[in-house]
């Protein structure tokens, strides 16, 4: 048993480009699986048209704030993978998130269970999901999941629309939608592994949320002062530097027991609050985090991934934004493409990554897939 992948790449300005690219790595067949991700700094509904045109079987798509793919770190492209094997796939829609209730996740679950109970003897299950990156649903969208689905493993991220923060999508009934999500529930004989990493680290410096708006994801005031000067005093920069590159480098840490979790800052707004990646909570005590050698850490997990599958066929990531920009301040793509080309991965640059029943910042998730049971 083997499973055979295509990785594409193409121009997202050039729309019958994208087709024609897709058309090549599908051959005529259908795809038991196909993954894009794209760039929303095009003529959306032109390529929404294209791909219509193209795509066969099911699909998992969102838009990005980069793309990851066989060039490494890119920008304005779309790109993805075609899987044809042993795999059986549904992908199962999940419309209306500022609406979700029992009703809809009732029906989500049935259908999953449908689709999971039909696994022959040796098989295994997993979902990936895709979320509006946007529609600050992640936190509840994922706990959901969770509660009713305990027993299949869940990784994903949240789309992204190249930090313009206007509109994000997943694709849904043949176009990007916005307040959706996709769950897709894959069922192989074949070995995966699913992944997580993060390189940040908890500083001594302690700070206490101390007024908030957690349905807005935005926080008002730490240790009773204005959030942005508070947070750039602690940073040691002048509040008008903040911004992505500060904020990539120091984000908030929240512990949890014996876990560590990242709690980005997306902007500071002129009125000096922070609005964040994440649900963000008055009394809550967090420290301020700073970052490890990421490139190191992202390459020991990814070979650990590759070894725990015995040599992945492709790997599909989601990779924080923020993580993204350090790598650019640094001037690191180049190290980095190295490292995406070595382990096949093919993924995007999200708001958000989903691992389990939590959403986390600052964060790599993924799914490593094996070539042959």
């Amino acid at each position: 048993m083997s499973l055979k992948t295509c990785r594409f790449t193409a121009s997202g300005s050039d729309t019958s480009q994208v087709a024609e690219v897709i058309s090549q790595a599908l051959s005529g067949e259908d795809s038991d699986l196909t993954i894009l991700f794209s760039t929303r700094d095009c003529d959306l509904p032109a390529l929404e048209k294209e791909l219509r045109s193209v795509l066969q079987g099911p699909v998992l798509g969102c838009t990005t704030a980069g793309e990851i793919g066989p060039d490494g770190f890119q920008q304005g492209t779309v790109v993805g993978v075609t899987l044809k094997g042993e795999l059986d796939v549904t992908v199962v829609p999940i419309p209306s998130l500022q609406n979700l209730d029992s009703r809809a996740l009732s029906a989500v679950r049935q259908q999953c269970r449908q689709h999971t109970e039909t696994c022959p003897d040796g098989w295994s299950s997993f979902g990936v999901v895709l979320i509006d990156g946007l529609s600050g649903a992640e936190e509840r969208l994922m706990a959901s999941l969770h509660s009713i689905l305990p027993d299949i493993p869940l990784v994903g991220g949240s789309a992204g629309d190249d930090l313009c923060f206007e509109q994000t999508g997943v694709w849904l009934e043949g176009r990007f939608q916005t307040d959706a999500a996709v769950l897709a529930i894959i069922n192989t004989p074949l070995p995966w592994s699913l992944i997580k990493t993060q390189h940040i680290c908890e500083r001594p410096q302690i700070m206490v949320i101390t007024e908030a708006a957690p349905d807005r994801r935005i926080v008002f005031e730490i240790d009773g002062m204005p959030a942005a000067d508070a947070y750039a005093a602690r940073v040691g920069v002048p509040i008008e530097a903040l911004g992505p590159d500060i904020f990539s480098r120091y984000p908030m840490v929240l512990r949890i027991g014996d876990e560590v979790f990242v709690r980005s800052i997306q902007r500071a707004q002129p009125d000096k609050s922070l609005v964040f990646f994440c649900a963000i909570e008055e009394g809550l005590v967090l420290s301020l985090g700073s970052g490890k050698d990421l490139l190191a850490d992202w390459d020991r997990c990814l070979t650990d991934a590759q070894q725990a599958v015995g040599g992945a066929s492709v790997l599909i990531g989601f990779d924080c934004i923020l993580r993204r920009l350090e790598l650019r301040a640094r001037d690191q793509f180049e190290a980095a493409k190295v490292i995406t080309q070595r382990h096949n991965l093919i993924g995007f640059h999200t708001y958000g990554e989903q691992r389990g029943g939590v959403h986390v910042n600052q964060t790599f998730t993924g799914v490593a897939l094996g070539v042959k049971a």
